[in-house]
């Protein structure tokens, strides 16, 4: 491992940064130590698992899935006012689950705003239909940024510092997929109940489709145009993480014992795989 970094180093064949990170890697798969003794000179475990959320969310970002997913998901939902809530907001949450909150929140409000405004026009489907609809839609994003965050380990900083207070304090180990498994059911019940409260209870929008707002999520979809290699590659990142990260240890379903990564790799961790 030594004459590995020193030849990288040597030759740049990488960013240095990145030959300083292989510890992070090899000493958990080549099983040589645990993830914390790997992770002990840099820092704490759960930094490098938000550190790689970090990598894969900037790469989203930087070709635009994070963009197509939403607006593949605000499509299947409908174009009713109740609907375009419902799927703004379960875009938003699906993203803020794996990107910064905050991020996540700002890429939906210019598709929202964008879908208002074609809507303010005049024509038969006026300012009755979008009295209440613009509201709810700016809320439900903002509150959905939040919620989607509680889902993952790295959806929002807070988490990841809980996992860590967690691991050093109490000597409870939160993985990625014990924290879903608790994390995601309750953020998908505060989704449901907020989308309920402002469709249902506060601003009562009606359920009959709009074809302006069918008109806008369209176009948008368009201007993205077909997938190319770089979206394609980070798409299988991500999916690789993100079950690397759920089936890391094995999962018992009654009877059936479902295999996990560390039935081959012992050592290896949650920070290990997001580096990786």
């Amino acid at each position: 491992m030594a004459g590995w970094m020193a030849a990288w180093w040597l030759t740049v064949a990488v960013p240095l940064a990145v030959t300083a990170l292989l510890p992070l890697v090899l000493i958990p798969v080549l099983g040589i130590g645990s993830p914390t003794a790997a992770a002990a000179p840099y820092a704490q475990p759960v930094i490098f698992l938000f550190m790689g959320g970090f990598f894969i969310a900037a790469a989203m970002q930087r070709w635009q899935l994070h963009r197509r997913v939403a607006l593949a998901v605000v499509a299947w939902t409908g174009t009713s006012p109740r609907r375009l809530v419902a799927g703004f907001m379960l875009a938003c949450a699906l993203l803020s689950m794996w990107m910064s909150n905050t991020a996540a929140t700002l890429m939906m409000m210019p598709i929202g705003m964008a879908v208002l405004s074609l809507l303010a026009r005049p024509g038969p489907e006026g300012h009755g239909d979008i009295a209440g609809l613009g509201v709810a839609l700016m809320l439900g994003i903002a509150y959905a940024g939040s919620i989607g965050g509680v889902a993952t380990l790295i959806g929002t900083p807070p988490n990841a510092v809980l996992a860590g207070f967690a691991d050093e304090l109490l000597d409870v180990d939160v993985s990625f997929a014990r924290w879903m498994s608790i994390g995601l059911p309750l953020s998908a019940l505060m989704l449901a109940g907020c989308w309920a409260l402002l469709c249902f209870g506060i601003y009562r929008l009606p359920g009959h489709p709009l074809a302006r707002a069918a008109k806008v999520i369209h176009e948008e979809q368009a201007k993205l145009g077909r997938w190319h290699r770089a979206e394609r590659v980070t798409a299988l990142v991500f999916a690789m993480a993100a079950v690397a990260w759920i089936f890391r240890a094995p999962k018992q379903i009654g009877g059936f014992t479902i295999p996990g990564i560390q039935t081959l790799l012992p050592q290896i961790g949650d920070a290990t795989i997001a580096i990786a």
